[in-house]
């Protein structure tokens, strides 16, 4: 794969996701508004650190290998794990 073809699967996935997040966001403020609470020093963290981590496993031979993508699910799962938590103390 070439780099250019890559860059482009990078590119059409972060703007789906920021498409996504502003639509369902925007549509969501249509019916019902809403009150946004500021972000926390754990989401920020959390979020950085998945940025930084696709971002380290986007070096090896340019794909997210299975080994990655069970370390991004873990840590996801592990992020969760702790907001539900958090959500139901």
């Amino acid at each position: 794969e070439t780099t250019e073809f890559v860059t482009t699967r990078f590119g059409n996935v972060l703007g789906s996701n920021v498409f996504n997040i502003v639509m369902i966001l925007g549509i969501t403020g249509l019916i019902s508004p809403m009150a946004i609470q500021g972000i926390t020093t754990v989401d920020l963290t959390m979020m950085v650190v998945s940025i930084m981590m696709l971002w380290l496993f986007s070096f090896t031979k340019y794909r997210v290998e299975r080994w990655e993508g069970a370390a991004l699910a873990i840590v996801f799962i592990g992020y969760m794990a702790y907001l539900i938590s958090a959500a139901v103390a």
